[in-house]
């Protein structure tokens, strides 16, 4: 179990992370134009 929820805990903060990342990147022309 302690094993599952590390991995689930991480997918997740990844997930969050490369989700952050995609937002950054399309937000960013955006305030430039």
């Amino acid at each position: 179990n302690s094993l599952i929820s590390h991995v689930k805990s991480y997918s997740y903060r990844y997930l969050i992370n490369s989700y952050d990342f995609v937002n950054d990147s399309l937000s960013i022309p955006r305030d430039r134009s």
